[in-house]
């Protein structure tokens, strides 16, 4: 709910943060708990809302959840993942399961990024 620092990268299958960033994302999902995988109740129905620019983008349930955690397990892998080792503090980086929700456009020369929700 605070403003972060992301990297965009079409090379990532997920959503990576900071433990602690992690930690705190998950706190907000009722019956999610941290093991070696991060897992939270399939048949929560999530709507993760991110916000660019003062526009709003929509991470759907489909996207987020990764599959049961096992076959016939209640608890799906979460899509956001901790990653300390690349030295994210307060930045996160997005990947495939937010990239594929929307349009994206890479602007090389002056160095930016804009995103649109998909039709």
């Amino acid at each position: 709910t605070t403003a972060k620092s992301a990297i965009i990268d079409t090379g990532s299958r997920l959503i990576l943060g900071s433990s602690r960033n992690v930690y705190e994302f998950y706190k907000t999902i009722p019956g999610s708990r941290d093991a070696s995988l991060t897992v939270d109740p399939c048949e929560e129905n999530l709507d993760i809302k991110f916000i660019i620019e003062e526009q709003e983008f929509t991470l759907s349930t489909d996207k987020f959840n990764l599959g049961p955690v096992h076959h016939g397990s209640s608890e799906c892998v979460g899509g956001v993942a901790a990653d300390d080792s690349a030295g994210l503090v307060d930045t996160w980086v997005i990947g495939d399961i937010f990239l594929s929700g929307v349009y994206t456009a890479f602007e090389f020369e002056d160095g930016q990024v804009g995103f649109a929700n998909l039709v």
